[in-house]
């Protein structure tokens, strides 16, 4: 009997080993709900870019997405390129998992500074900037390709002004890249009739850059089109296919010219683009 009773002890405190790290774990493995995250998110000058995150949630971690760029700090404050209403994305990150909202604020102007190139590509207002094919005569050569490294214009193959009506005819020689900073980095392609051929979203990276033997840069950066590309963005010698990352060899406030080096590592598609005034 005595046995018995030591047994039945035993297992009595076995099931309750067992059981207890299982309430804690239930306690330790829940999920906030979207009603009690306690945020706090705001410009910093009203209608201003430069926007202030604090996550007031205890036990909560976070990770906000301002669409240009990621922060996984309790408290931020962080500088927006982009105008009009603008959506931070929050996630908390719980014991149990995460959970996600939306906060907005709107932006009417760029009062703080941010990397040129957001400018430079899409202007500082609501209406953007469109770019076009360089060129003042039809005959002006602005596609085409040439040697990597050893040239940075079209020197090949040189496509005319003039000859983009045939070449890229649901677009011609006089359509359009839009982009603009309305919300988001917008990439819209508009053709010479007007109509909106491709829409989608651009970012850049100004670390990307391709370097020669003797350590010159070659490239300055990347542009990336999402759901788009440029235009006549294709690489005519790998199959046509169409390009989405383009190295920049110059970016001015008026004047553009984006590179494609093809796979054999000794070829390269050059476009040159100005504003559209």
């Amino acid at each position: 009997m005595k046995k018995i009773m030591i047994a039945l002890f035993s297992l009595l405190a076995m099931f309750q080993l067992s059981c207890n790290p299982i309430e804690e774990e239930h306690k330790q493995g829940s999920i906030v709900a979207e009603s009690e995250l306690n945020l706090d998110v705001y410009p910093l000058t009203e209608g201003g870019n430069k926007i202030v995150m604090i996550n007031k949630t205890p036990m909560v971690g976070s990770h906000w997405n301002y669409g240009s760029g990621i922060s996984v700090r309790q408290q931020d404050t962080v500088l927006v390129p982009f105008l009009g209403e603008k959506e931070i994305v929050f996630t908390g990150i719980c014991a149990g998992g995460t959970v996600s909202t939306v906060r907005k604020v709107t932006i009417d102007n760029i009062l703080y500074p941010i990397e040129d190139e957001w400018a430079i590509f899409a202007g500082t207002d609501k209406e953007g900037k469109s770019w076009m094919w360089d060129y003042t005569s039809p005959d002006d050569v602005v596609w085409g390709n040439g040697g990597y490294p050893g040239n940075t214009a079209p020197a090949w193959a040189t496509i005319k002004a003039g000859d983009m009506d045939q070449q890229d005819p649901e677009v011609g020689k006089d359509g359009v890249m839009h982009f603009d900073l309305n919300g988001a980095a917008n990439f819209t392609k508009i053709s010479q009739t007007g109509k909106v051929v491709e829409s989608g979203s651009f970012n850049f990276d100004m670390t990307k850059q391709k370097v020669m033997a003797d350590g010159t840069p070659w490239s300055i950066g990347t542009l990336t089109i999402v759901n788009g590309t440029i235009l006549k963005g294709i690489s005519p010698n790998e199959g046509g296919k169409t390009i989405h990352e383009f190295d920049i060899l110059k970016l001015t406030e008026d004047k553009m010219v984006l590179a494609h080096v093809l796979s054999n590592g000794w070829e390269a598609w050059f476009w040159c683009f100005k504003v559209k005034k």
